[in-house]
């Protein structure tokens, strides 16, 4: 693991733990991101696993064809607005301790809510996972609500 592997990005989290998972050593996520994730750990006072942080251009398709989401197969690519969020270091899946998925998103929509996740631009949680709640900074996203229920 090289020495990058290791910087702290906030108070609980490290480069480390946004790291695409097929090894490609891609983890590069926004300050957005991080502090919206550092906000939902220091609320919630317990730890936060992220599930699915920075993906390349080639593990986001082959996570969404195997998820069957082909309508993110072929995206991805840094800098356009059609990539996914998580390619662009915007968007994270993540579980907090002690949570099911459905505590987990009206946790995070509560403080969305009130206004404590000011960069947050979508919410949503993953009907196939015990507990896998997805959060998405990316100012370009098209989407009608910011609460999107199951996906």
């Amino acid at each position: 693991m090289s020495n990058l592997s290791n910087t702290q990005l906030s108070e609980n989290f490290r480069e480390h733990e946004y790291a695409c998972k097929c090894g490609c050593e891609f983890r590069s996520p926004s300050v957005k991101l991080t502090q919206s994730m550092q906000a939902i750990r220091s609320k919630a006072g317990v730890a936060i696993i992220i599930t699915s942080g920075c993906r390349c251009t080639e593990h986001n398709a082959k996570y969404s064809s195997v998820r069957g989401l082909p309508a993110n197969v072929g995206k991805g690519n840094p800098g356009d607005r059609t990539a996914s969020a998580h390619t662009l270091g915007e968007a994270a899946d993540f579980r907090i301790s002690g949570k099911n998925r459905r505590q987990a998103y009206d946790f995070v929509c509560t403080m969305h809510k009130a206004g404590e996740l000011p960069w947050v631009r979508f919410i949503y949680h993953l009907k196939d996972t015990a507990d896998v709640v997805h959060i998405d900074t990316d100012a370009f996203k098209k989407r009608s609500t910011p609460y999107g229920g199951e996906l």
